[in-house]
């Protein structure tokens, strides 16, 4: 039978951004991605991470959903629509210290912007915005993302989060703005935080598994 669960709110959660590369938005309400400056030519990205030390190392994943509640969104540039993808992070950033040039105080991104191969793996899902906002959570819950979430759980590699950007709207120019903005973990009201919602199965140790039970027999024990 399934296990059903949900971690609301994220661990740590922050966003990035070009154009004050030495700030750091870690008790900001919102989340951005793409170009939200209408006084700047920007990129926007968000960094989030979720605790899974609740769930055991030997659940196989079967569905996993992250889910950020869209408030507003813009498009002044006429970019239509664009792709908002999630890239494992390969970095341990802290939230309070990290900037569009650092992922901890003194540690710098191998590229700027969280976007170097050091930094972080290939993207594991997208999922289509516009400028339009959705006024709900929006989801992310595709089989890349289910076994990123299986390799954290397992201890394969390290839970560093991911990174959401959205490549196609960023750096519009000066004034126009092609973003999506969302909830963080420090807004105010708890429902509206990040969530990561998974579903799971309990694997089975070698020792209650059939083939140790069938060996045990075939050694003249039986149960």
């Amino acid at each position: 039978m399934a296990i059903a669960t949900t971690i609301q709110p994220a661990s740590a959660d922050t966003f990035i951004v070009n154009v004050t590369p030495t700030t750091n938005y870690g008790t900001n309400a919102l989340l951005a991605v793409g170009d939200s400056s209408a006084s700047a030519n920007a990129a926007y990205r968000t960094l989030v991470k979720f605790s899974l030390t609740g769930i055991p190392s030997n659940a196989v994943v079967t569905a996993a959903s992250l889910s950020l509640l869209e408030y507003a969104a813009y498009d002044t540039a006429s970019a239509g629509s664009w792709s908002v993808s999630l890239y494992p992070l390969l970095r341990n950033w802290v939230q309070a210290e990290a900037t569009w040039n650092v992922y901890s105080s003194g540690n710098n991104w191998s590229t700027a912007g969280a976007s170097g191969a050091g930094d972080v793996g290939a993207a594991v899902d997208s999922i289509t915005l516009d400028g339009t906002a959705a006024a709900a959570f929006v989801a992310w819950s595709g089989s890349g993302l289910v076994s990123l979430v299986q390799s954290w759980i397992s201890g394969a590699t390290q839970n560093y989060g991911v990174a959401i950007a959205a490549l196609s709207a960023e750096n519009k120019g000066v004034a126009p703005m092609a973003a999506n903005l969302f909830r963080s973990t420090d807004y105010g009201t708890a429902g509206e935080r990040p969530k990561l919602s998974i579903e799971y199965v309990l694997g089975r140790s070698l020792v209650n598994s059939g083939l140790m039970q069938s060996q045990q027999i075939a050694g003249g024990t039986t149960q």
